[in-house]
Protein backbone atom coordinates (compact mmCIF):
# COMPACT_ATOMS: atom_id res chain seq x y z
CA UNK A 1 0.00 0.00 0.00
CA UNK A 2 2.97 2.80 0.54
CA UNK A 3 4.78 1.90 -2.60
CA UNK A 4 1.23 2.58 -4.45
CA UNK A 5 1.29 5.98 -2.21
CA UNK A 6 4.33 6.75 -3.22
CA UNK A 7 4.06 5.68 -6.82
CA UNK A 8 0.80 8.40 -7.03
CA UNK A 9 3.11 11.02 -5.77
CA UNK A 10 5.88 10.83 -7.30
CA UNK A 11 3.24 10.77 -10.81
CA UNK A 12 1.54 13.22 -9.59
CA UNK A 13 4.47 15.51 -9.06
CA UNK A 14 5.99 14.34 -12.80
CA UNK A 15 2.52 15.85 -13.94
CA UNK A 16 2.49 19.02 -12.37
CA UNK A 17 6.40 19.39 -14.10
CA UNK A 18 4.82 18.59 -17.21
CA UNK A 19 2.40 20.99 -17.17
CA UNK A 20 4.63 23.57 -15.96
CA UNK A 21 6.98 23.55 -18.71
CA UNK A 22 4.45 23.38 -21.19
CA UNK A 23 2.66 26.07 -20.04
CA UNK A 24 5.87 27.66 -20.15
CA UNK A 25 6.66 26.73 -23.74
CA UNK A 26 3.16 27.96 -24.70
CA UNK A 27 3.67 31.58 -23.28
CA UNK A 28 7.61 31.77 -24.83
CA UNK A 29 5.48 30.75 -28.46
CA UNK A 30 2.65 33.42 -28.10
CA UNK A 31 5.35 35.91 -26.96
CA UNK A 32 6.96 35.34 -30.41
CA UNK A 33 4.19 35.05 -32.74
CA UNK A 34 2.80 38.53 -30.42
CA UNK A 35 6.03 40.17 -31.65
CA UNK A 36 5.83 38.61 -35.46
CA UNK A 37 2.56 38.98 -35.85
CA UNK A 38 2.21 42.16 -34.35
CA UNK A 39 4.54 43.36 -37.38
CA UNK A 40 3.09 41.40 -40.15
CA UNK A 41 -0.53 42.42 -39.12
CA UNK A 42 0.13 46.28 -39.33
CA UNK A 43 2.23 45.94 -42.67
CA UNK A 44 -0.98 44.18 -43.95
CA UNK A 45 -2.95 46.30 -42.67
CA UNK A 46 -1.36 49.58 -44.51
CA UNK A 47 -0.94 47.67 -47.76
CA UNK A 48 -4.50 47.02 -47.71
CA UNK A 49 -5.59 50.54 -47.04
CA UNK A 50 -3.69 52.53 -49.86
CA UNK A 51 -4.43 49.47 -52.09
CA UNK A 52 -0.92 48.63 -53.11
CA UNK A 53 0.21 45.78 -55.23
CA UNK A 54 3.60 46.97 -55.76
CA UNK A 55 6.67 46.25 -53.66
CA UNK A 56 9.96 48.35 -55.59
CA UNK A 57 13.58 48.68 -54.54
CA UNK A 58 14.70 50.88 -56.56
CA UNK A 59 18.75 51.21 -57.41
CA UNK A 60 21.82 49.15 -56.96
CA UNK A 61 20.52 45.87 -58.71
CA UNK A 62 23.50 45.69 -60.21
CA UNK A 63 25.89 47.60 -58.97
CA UNK A 64 29.08 46.50 -56.58
CA UNK A 65 28.67 49.32 -53.93
CA UNK A 66 28.74 47.96 -50.30
CA UNK A 67 25.12 49.32 -49.72
CA UNK A 68 24.12 47.23 -52.31
CA UNK A 69 23.34 45.06 -49.40
CA UNK A 70 21.17 47.43 -47.84
CA UNK A 71 19.31 46.85 -50.82
CA UNK A 72 19.72 43.36 -50.99
CA UNK A 73 18.20 43.09 -47.95
CA UNK A 74 14.95 44.99 -48.46
CA UNK A 75 14.35 43.25 -51.76
CA UNK A 76 14.23 39.67 -49.29
CA UNK A 77 12.11 41.75 -46.89
CA UNK A 78 9.36 42.62 -49.59
CA UNK A 79 10.10 38.80 -51.00
CA UNK A 80 9.44 37.22 -47.40
CA UNK A 81 5.99 40.00 -47.02
CA UNK A 82 4.89 38.76 -50.82
CA UNK A 83 4.79 35.11 -49.37
CA UNK A 84 2.85 36.57 -46.24
CA UNK A 85 0.06 38.57 -47.66
CA UNK A 86 -0.22 36.07 -50.89
CA UNK A 87 -1.45 33.52 -47.70
CA UNK A 88 -3.90 36.94 -46.32
CA UNK A 89 -5.56 36.74 -50.10
CA UNK A 90 -2.98 39.85 -51.16
CA UNK A 91 -0.81 39.44 -54.62
CA UNK A 92 2.11 41.77 -54.57
CA UNK A 93 4.16 42.21 -57.50
CA UNK A 94 7.77 42.42 -55.90
CA UNK A 95 10.46 44.51 -58.46
CA UNK A 96 14.10 44.93 -57.81
CA UNK A 97 15.42 47.72 -60.68
CA UNK A 98 18.49 49.79 -60.99
CA UNK A 99 17.43 53.23 -61.39
CA UNK A 100 15.06 53.25 -64.24
CA UNK A 101 10.98 54.27 -64.30
CA UNK A 102 8.74 51.27 -64.17
CA UNK A 103 6.57 53.41 -63.07
CA UNK A 104 2.73 53.91 -63.91
CA UNK A 105 -0.57 55.67 -62.91
CA UNK A 106 -2.38 52.65 -62.56
CA UNK A 107 -0.54 50.49 -59.55
CA UNK A 108 0.00 51.62 -55.75
CA UNK A 109 4.22 51.40 -54.89
CA UNK A 110 5.31 51.18 -51.71
CA UNK A 111 9.16 51.57 -52.88
CA UNK A 112 12.70 51.78 -50.98
CA UNK A 113 15.64 53.70 -52.37
CA UNK A 114 18.58 55.81 -51.85
CA UNK A 115 18.72 59.10 -52.92
CA UNK A 116 22.05 59.27 -50.85
CA UNK A 117 23.96 57.14 -53.15
CA UNK A 118 22.25 59.00 -56.36
CA UNK A 119 19.93 55.86 -57.05
CA UNK A 120 17.08 58.13 -57.72
CA UNK A 121 17.67 59.93 -60.72
CA UNK A 122 14.89 58.11 -62.39
CA UNK A 123 12.80 58.22 -59.53
CA UNK A 124 9.08 60.22 -60.29
CA UNK A 125 7.57 61.98 -57.75
CA UNK A 126 3.41 60.59 -57.60
CA UNK A 127 0.94 60.34 -55.77
CA UNK A 128 0.32 56.74 -56.31
CA UNK A 129 3.70 55.80 -54.69
CA UNK A 130 4.78 55.52 -50.96
CA UNK A 131 8.26 56.10 -50.34
CA UNK A 132 11.35 55.05 -48.57
CA UNK A 133 14.08 56.60 -48.85
CA UNK A 134 17.44 56.99 -47.54
CA UNK A 135 19.17 60.13 -47.23
CA UNK A 136 19.41 62.54 -44.65
CA UNK A 137 19.99 66.39 -46.63
CA UNK A 138 22.58 65.54 -49.38
CA UNK A 139 23.45 63.47 -51.97
CA UNK A 140 26.76 62.01 -51.10
CA UNK A 141 27.65 61.37 -55.00
CA UNK A 142 26.83 65.13 -56.44
CA UNK A 143 26.97 66.58 -52.84
CA UNK A 144 24.15 68.34 -53.57
CA UNK A 145 21.21 69.21 -50.77
CA UNK A 146 18.03 66.98 -51.92
CA UNK A 147 14.99 69.14 -51.88
CA UNK A 148 12.81 67.17 -54.39
CA UNK A 149 11.14 64.82 -51.59
CA UNK A 150 10.04 68.03 -49.58
CA UNK A 151 6.32 68.22 -50.70
CA UNK A 152 5.92 64.25 -50.14
CA UNK A 153 7.88 64.34 -46.68
CA UNK A 154 5.41 67.00 -45.29
CA UNK A 155 2.32 65.21 -46.57
CA UNK A 156 3.01 62.18 -45.24
CA UNK A 157 3.74 60.20 -48.42
CA UNK A 158 7.74 59.72 -47.52
CA UNK A 159 9.90 59.01 -45.01
CA UNK A 160 13.52 59.40 -44.58
CA UNK A 161 15.12 56.15 -42.93
CA UNK A 162 18.44 57.89 -42.24
CA UNK A 163 20.86 55.49 -40.41
CA UNK A 164 21.49 56.14 -36.80
CA UNK A 165 24.26 58.11 -35.88
CA UNK A 166 23.26 60.13 -32.34
CA UNK A 167 21.00 60.34 -29.74
CA UNK A 168 19.50 64.13 -30.01
CA UNK A 169 18.85 66.56 -27.07
CA UNK A 170 14.97 66.04 -26.23
CA UNK A 171 12.47 68.71 -27.70
CA UNK A 172 9.14 69.02 -29.00
CA UNK A 173 10.03 67.68 -32.74
CA UNK A 174 11.68 64.47 -31.32
CA UNK A 175 9.93 61.67 -30.10
CA UNK A 176 12.14 58.67 -29.01
CA UNK A 177 10.62 55.04 -30.15
CA UNK A 178 12.76 52.58 -27.57
CA UNK A 179 14.27 52.65 -24.67
CA UNK A 180 17.98 53.17 -25.60
CA UNK A 181 17.28 55.98 -27.74
CA UNK A 182 18.46 54.51 -30.75
CA UNK A 183 15.21 54.75 -32.71
CA UNK A 184 13.71 58.62 -32.98
CA UNK A 185 11.78 60.59 -35.22
CA UNK A 186 12.21 63.94 -36.17
CA UNK A 187 9.40 65.37 -36.69
CA UNK A 188 10.63 68.42 -38.74
CA UNK A 189 11.41 66.72 -41.82
CA UNK A 190 9.63 63.01 -41.38
CA UNK A 191 13.08 61.43 -41.04
CA UNK A 192 13.22 58.01 -38.88
CA UNK A 193 16.75 57.74 -37.62
CA UNK A 194 16.82 53.72 -36.65
CA UNK A 195 19.76 51.33 -36.95
CA UNK A 196 20.07 49.22 -39.53
CA UNK A 197 19.01 45.47 -38.62
CA UNK A 198 20.30 41.58 -39.57
CA UNK A 199 19.35 39.91 -43.19
CA UNK A 200 17.76 36.89 -41.86
CA UNK A 201 13.95 36.51 -40.62
CA UNK A 202 12.57 34.96 -37.34
CA UNK A 203 11.98 31.41 -38.41
CA UNK A 204 16.01 31.35 -39.31
CA UNK A 205 16.75 33.02 -36.15
CA UNK A 206 15.31 30.23 -34.32
CA UNK A 207 16.70 27.64 -36.71
CA UNK A 208 19.73 29.50 -36.02
CA UNK A 209 19.12 28.79 -32.11
CA UNK A 210 19.17 24.95 -32.25
CA UNK A 211 22.30 25.37 -34.32
CA UNK A 212 24.78 27.25 -31.92
CA UNK A 213 27.61 25.26 -31.96
CA UNK A 214 30.54 24.10 -29.29
CA UNK A 215 32.88 24.77 -31.88
CA UNK A 216 32.89 28.35 -30.81
CA UNK A 217 35.06 27.88 -27.72
CA UNK A 218 37.76 26.12 -29.69
CA UNK A 219 40.02 28.76 -29.67
CA UNK A 220 41.71 27.25 -33.19
CA UNK A 221 38.98 28.56 -34.75
CA UNK A 222 40.23 31.78 -34.31
CA UNK A 223 39.03 35.54 -34.96
CA UNK A 224 36.75 35.95 -37.96
CA UNK A 225 35.63 39.59 -39.23
CA UNK A 226 33.31 38.90 -42.33
CA UNK A 227 32.86 42.38 -44.72
CA UNK A 228 34.20 45.31 -45.58
CA UNK A 229 36.68 46.93 -43.91
CA UNK A 230 35.69 50.64 -44.54
CA UNK A 231 38.93 54.16 -44.52
CA UNK A 232 37.62 54.71 -40.65
CA UNK A 233 38.14 51.24 -39.29
CA UNK A 234 41.60 50.55 -41.51
CA UNK A 235 43.60 51.28 -38.13
CA UNK A 236 41.67 49.53 -35.86
CA UNK A 237 41.91 46.56 -37.79
CA UNK A 238 45.31 47.02 -38.71
CA UNK A 239 45.81 47.16 -34.36
CA UNK A 240 43.49 44.30 -33.74
CA UNK A 241 45.28 42.07 -36.34
CA UNK A 242 48.69 42.51 -34.29
CA UNK A 243 46.92 41.58 -30.99
CA UNK A 244 45.34 38.49 -32.26
CA UNK A 245 48.78 37.44 -33.10
CA UNK A 246 49.83 38.48 -29.81
CA UNK A 247 47.62 36.41 -28.27
CA UNK A 248 47.76 33.50 -30.63
CA UNK A 249 44.31 33.75 -32.47
CA UNK A 250 44.26 33.41 -36.21
CA UNK A 251 43.55 36.57 -38.17
CA UNK A 252 41.21 36.45 -40.82
CA UNK A 253 38.98 38.93 -42.61
CA UNK A 254 36.87 37.22 -45.29
CA UNK A 255 33.67 38.78 -47.81
CA UNK A 256 31.88 35.72 -48.04
CA UNK A 257 29.12 35.60 -50.92
CA UNK A 258 27.20 32.67 -50.07
CA UNK A 259 24.97 33.93 -47.27
CA UNK A 260 24.76 29.93 -45.70
CA UNK A 261 28.45 29.41 -45.62
CA UNK A 262 28.98 32.71 -44.25
CA UNK A 263 26.03 32.32 -41.37
CA UNK A 264 28.05 28.74 -40.49
CA UNK A 265 31.32 30.50 -40.29
CA UNK A 266 30.32 33.28 -37.98
CA UNK A 267 28.50 30.63 -35.55
CA UNK A 268 31.71 28.39 -35.47
CA UNK A 269 34.29 31.03 -35.38
CA UNK A 270 35.49 31.09 -31.90
CA UNK A 271 35.67 35.29 -32.20
CA UNK A 272 33.69 37.34 -34.85
CA UNK A 273 33.12 40.57 -33.17
CA UNK A 274 32.04 43.69 -34.21
CA UNK A 275 34.85 46.13 -33.71
CA UNK A 276 34.40 50.13 -34.78
CA UNK A 277 37.14 52.82 -35.24
CA UNK A 278 36.95 56.13 -33.46
CA UNK A 279 34.83 57.98 -35.56
CA UNK A 280 32.10 54.97 -35.33
CA UNK A 281 32.06 54.92 -32.07
CA UNK A 282 32.97 58.89 -29.99
CA UNK A 283 30.61 58.91 -27.18
CA UNK A 284 27.81 57.37 -25.57
CA UNK A 285 25.63 59.44 -27.40
CA UNK A 286 27.59 60.01 -30.58
CA UNK A 287 28.14 56.32 -32.47
CA UNK A 288 27.30 54.22 -35.70
CA UNK A 289 25.22 50.97 -34.76
CA UNK A 290 26.90 48.43 -37.90
CA UNK A 291 24.43 45.80 -38.84
CA UNK A 292 27.36 43.27 -37.94
CA UNK A 293 26.12 43.09 -34.60
CA UNK A 294 22.66 42.47 -35.63
CA UNK A 295 23.98 39.99 -37.86
CA UNK A 296 26.41 37.93 -36.07
CA UNK A 297 24.05 37.70 -33.04
CA UNK A 298 21.06 36.44 -35.09
CA UNK A 299 23.85 33.95 -36.92
CA UNK A 300 24.34 32.62 -33.34
CA UNK A 301 28.03 33.91 -31.87
CA UNK A 302 29.15 35.73 -28.94
CA UNK A 303 28.14 39.50 -29.11
CA UNK A 304 31.45 41.21 -28.87
CA UNK A 305 31.72 45.14 -29.80
CA UNK A 306 33.94 47.81 -28.55
CA UNK A 307 31.28 50.06 -28.55
CA UNK A 308 29.75 51.33 -25.52
CA UNK A 309 26.89 52.78 -27.78
CA UNK A 310 26.24 49.54 -29.13
CA UNK A 311 26.46 47.84 -25.73
CA UNK A 312 23.68 49.71 -23.86
CA UNK A 313 21.52 48.62 -26.67
CA UNK A 314 21.76 45.16 -25.20
CA UNK A 315 22.58 46.01 -21.61
CA UNK A 316 20.06 43.54 -20.00
CA UNK A 317 21.97 40.39 -22.72
CA UNK A 318 25.08 39.05 -22.68
CA UNK A 319 27.43 41.29 -23.99
CA UNK A 320 30.92 41.69 -23.94
CA UNK A 321 32.62 45.15 -23.90
CA UNK A 322 35.28 47.04 -23.97
CA UNK A 323 36.77 50.00 -25.98
CA UNK A 324 40.47 48.64 -25.49
CA UNK A 325 40.57 46.27 -28.14
CA UNK A 326 43.17 43.81 -26.63
CA UNK A 327 41.03 43.99 -23.28
CA UNK A 328 37.95 43.01 -25.39
CA UNK A 329 39.55 39.90 -27.05
CA UNK A 330 40.77 38.96 -23.71
CA UNK A 331 37.50 39.41 -21.63
CA UNK A 332 36.14 37.44 -24.95
CA UNK A 333 38.48 34.44 -24.57
CA UNK A 334 38.35 34.54 -20.81
CA UNK A 335 34.29 34.42 -20.82
CA UNK A 336 34.59 31.50 -23.38
CA UNK A 337 37.38 29.52 -21.17
CA UNK A 338 35.83 30.17 -18.19
CA UNK A 339 31.56 29.65 -19.12
CA UNK A 340 29.86 26.28 -19.42
CA UNK A 341 28.08 25.34 -22.79
CA UNK A 342 24.95 25.27 -21.33
CA UNK A 343 24.91 28.32 -19.49
CA UNK A 344 26.49 29.90 -22.45
CA UNK A 345 23.74 28.51 -24.76
CA UNK A 346 21.03 30.33 -22.81
CA UNK A 347 22.41 33.63 -22.23
CA UNK A 348 23.23 33.68 -26.17
CA UNK A 349 19.44 32.02 -26.71
CA UNK A 350 18.02 35.08 -25.01
CA UNK A 351 19.79 37.84 -26.89
CA UNK A 352 18.91 35.65 -30.18
CA UNK A 353 15.34 36.15 -29.57
CA UNK A 354 15.62 39.61 -28.09
CA UNK A 355 17.37 39.90 -32.27
CA UNK A 356 15.29 37.81 -33.77
CA UNK A 357 11.93 40.09 -31.94
CA UNK A 358 13.50 43.61 -32.29
CA UNK A 359 15.80 43.73 -35.17
CA UNK A 360 15.34 42.41 -38.40
CA UNK A 361 13.79 44.61 -41.54
CA UNK A 362 10.38 43.76 -40.92
CA UNK A 363 10.60 45.32 -37.70
CA UNK A 364 12.18 48.50 -39.53
CA UNK A 365 9.40 48.34 -42.28
CA UNK A 366 6.52 48.14 -39.63
CA UNK A 367 8.12 51.47 -37.58
CA UNK A 368 8.45 53.45 -40.57
CA UNK A 369 5.34 52.71 -42.02
CA UNK A 370 3.77 52.98 -38.37
CA UNK A 371 5.14 56.24 -37.90
CA UNK A 372 6.09 57.88 -41.32
CA UNK A 373 3.31 57.88 -43.10
CA UNK A 374 0.63 58.17 -40.68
Amino acid sequence: MLWLIIFLIVLFIVLICYLITKKCKKIIKNKKEYYINNNLVFIEKFVKEKNINVFVVHGLKNNGHTHRYIHDAINRTFLYLQKYLKNKGNNIEVKWIDDENIYNNKDNYLIFSSPHYNTDTNLPVQNNIYYILHYNKENYVTKKEIIKYNDLLKNKKAVKYVEFRFIPEKNTNINFLNESKTQWIDNNDNSLHLPWATNIFPEDIDKNINKVSKKCFDKNNGFLFCGTIWEKNYQIMNKTKNICEKLGLKYRVENIKDEDEHVKKIRETYIAPSIQGEGHCKSETEFYIPCRIFKNISYGALPITNNKGVANIFKDYLIIYDKDIEKLLKKSMEYLDKTDYNNYYQDLKKVMIFVRDNHTYINRIKTLIEFGFK
